[in-house]
């Protein structure tokens, strides 16, 4: 049985974000006078159901193009009258 702070720090997180999640019921813990307890197989349980994997995607992913500052934005439209007017 391993104490909030205890799995706070295997977590790599504040105290106060594991308390949260015991309130939330999603970390079960055991009541003992005024502190908790954390079972490891209930910390193995947690971090197994909030485990995020990233989908799997041929190839790279695509990234965006960044937008044109607006000085960008004014160079390009004068380019595109002067080309239009030519």
């Amino acid at each position: 049985m391993k104490s909030v702070r205890q799995v706070a720090f295997e977590l790599g997180v504040k105290p106060k974000v594991v308390y949260g999640e015991i309130r939330r019921g999603l970390l079960t813990a055991h009541k003992i006078g005024r502190s908790y307890r954390i079972s490891d197989e209930a910390l193995a349980d947690y971090k197994e159901r909030t485990l995020v994997t990233p989908a799997a995607m041929p190839g790279r992913s695509p990234r965006r193009t960044p937008r044109p500052r607006t000085g960008e934005v004014r160079h390009l439209r004068a380019l595109h009258a002067e080309a239009r007017d030519a």
